[in-house]
């Protein structure tokens, strides 16, 4: 049964297919994201559950030093057929993004960047706009919007917009360089 795939579900496969075979981004990626104040990529940027014990993973492979990351990775599957045919495809589906194909690291790391910051913007304003529906429901059903959906929206919003700029002042300022 084959599924439809949402643009940001493919986000999330780039994303990790890369950082699968160079965690070391995570550390390049969280300074840009530092720079545009924006929080260190986490598990809370993946929305399926196999991809963030993946992303766990690929964070603890940085914090050993026994065994090469992407070998770490898969060990740390365990016998999981489901999670080892997962990790399988994210390689198998970005090797035309595989680090070693693009020589170019700030190429690569601009390209992964850019990708991060189109998942969370996309996510933001799928949150805002979930919360914009439950309180049009609440609404046409003549019941009080709790104050907290005000705040929501507001937090999403202000989350979409400061992705949405980065995204912009960060390809602007890669193009340039």
């Amino acid at each position: 049964a084959a599924k439809m795939e949402t643009a940001a579900y493919k986000l999330e496969v780039i994303c990790l297919g890369v950082l699968m075979r160079r965690p070391d981004l995570v550390y390049r990626i969280d300074r840009v994201m530092q720079e545009y104040g924006l929080p260190r990529l986490s598990a809370g940027d993946f929305q399926h559950s196999e991809h963030q014990a993946i992303f766990h993973l690929v964070q603890d492979s940085l914090a050993q030093d026994v065994s090469e990351p992407l070998a770490f990775v898969l060990n740390g599957l365990g016998d999981s057929m489901a999670m080892m045919d997962k990790a399988d495809d994210l390689l198998q589906r970005t090797a035309e993004v595989d680090p070693a194909r693009i020589t170019d690291a700030d190429r690569l790391l601009g390209e992964l960047v850019r990708r991060v910051l189109n998942l969370r913007e996309n996510y933001a304003r799928e949150a805002s706009q979930n919360i914009q529906w439950i309180m049009q429901d609440a609404q046409e059903d003549g019941k009080v919007v709790p104050e907290e959906y005000m705040h929501g929206i507001k937090y999403y919003t202000d989350m979409y917009l400061r992705f949405h700029r980065a995204l912009n002042q960060y390809t602007h300022h890669t193009k340039m360089s």
